[in-house]
């Protein structure tokens, strides 16, 4: 907030999942799939995320369409999180 007046947005982005390369060579292409299929069957979006989800996120932070926005943590996760929560609510 100390950087507020200055017109300094902080934003954070929180991605979830997303399917890159980086697991790859160490498990193989085909154990690298099943895990994929695995962490989507368990995202209310029922997707793994993609690097543009995110990159879509940061240049619309970095935009003059947000301009009003500060202070928020924005998390990519196809809903994994809140999923989370609501697991743990009674009812």
């Amino acid at each position: 907030l100390d950087a507020a007046p200055y017109g300094i947005r902080v934003n954070a982005i929180c991605p979830g999942v997303i399917e890159t390369t980086l697991g790859v060579p160490a498990s193989g292409d085909g154990e690298f799939k099943s895990s994929v299929q695995h962490f989507a069957d368990r995202i209310p979006l029922r997707r793994i995320g993609q690097p543009d989800d995110v990159a879509a996120a940061l240049a619309f932070l970095a935009s003059d369409e947000a301009k009003h926005v500060t202070g928020v943590d924005w998390l990519i996760d196809g809903g994994q999180t809140l999923q989370s929560f609501s697991a743990a609510l009674p009812g």
